[in-house]
Formats: structure tokens, C-alpha cells, sequence
């Protein structure tokens, strides 16, 4: 599938929308294999690290470094992906937090995590 970017989006955003969904849709079971549950690569420094899922952790720490989660704060995670740093932030800070993403293949697989079902 190829997406152009010397498009305006403005000029067919639903289309534009459907293409985004449509290639995460068909490449998120293949991502979540070789990156776990999360749809970024990491925060690296001079630390040594032991696997790419300690970089993934880290970024997201320093990411929330920024927005201090605390518990019950509502937090809009656009583009969650398969809802790894939703879940992350939810369980580590007790935060509430909602995850919107254009893909359907995505959303079924945060929902479908037995971990995650109540």
C-alpha cells in the first residue's frame, strides 16, 4: 500500500483517513511481534539498556514527566495504537484514560488482551 504525502490532506481527509486505517490494519499484528505492544521504538541515552521494550518504557516515562499523571486524571491517549501506553499509564499512575485510534484491527487487539479484561 502506498501513501502519498505530496497530497493536501484537506482535499480528501475521510479517504486519507481510511488509507491510514487500512495500512495499520494490515500491519499491526506483524509490529506487535517484533515490538510488543507498543507503536514506538524507545527513549535511548548513555544507559545500557537489556531490550527495546526498557527504551519503550523509558520514553514513556519521560513523556509523563510532562503531564504528571496522578490517579483518577483523565488522559486522551489520540492514536493509541494497540493501547499499550494507555494501558501503561492507566496501570502505573491510575489514571483514566481513553484511547482513540483509526484503526479497527488496533482497537480489537487492545480489547481482546486477556490482562485487560474485567
Amino acid at each position: 500500500m502506498k501513501i502519498r504525502t505530496d497530497q493536501t490532506l484537506a482535499l480528501d481527509r475521510e479517504k486519507m483517513m481510511q488509507r491510514i486505517a487500512r495500512f495499520w490494519d494490515q500491519i499491526s499484528e506483524g509490529w506487535r511481534l517484533v515490538w510488543g505492544p507498543h507503536i514506538h521504538h524507545g527513549y535511548y541515552d548513555n544507559q545500557l539498556l537489556s531490550a527495546p521494550s526498557d527504551a519503550q518504557t523509558r520514553l514513556m516515562e519521560k513523556l509523563a514527566d510532562f503531564i504528571e499523571p496522578r490517579p483518577a486524571m483523565t488522559i486522551l491517549d489520540a492514536g493509541c495504537g494497540m493501547g499499550g501506553s494507555s494501558f501503561y499509564l492507566a496501570e502505573r499512575y491510575g489514571a483514566q484514560v481513553t484511547g482513540i485510534t483509526l484503526s479497527s484491527k488496533q482497537a480489537a487487539m487492545a480489547t481482546e488482551q486477556p490482562s485487560r479484561k474485567n
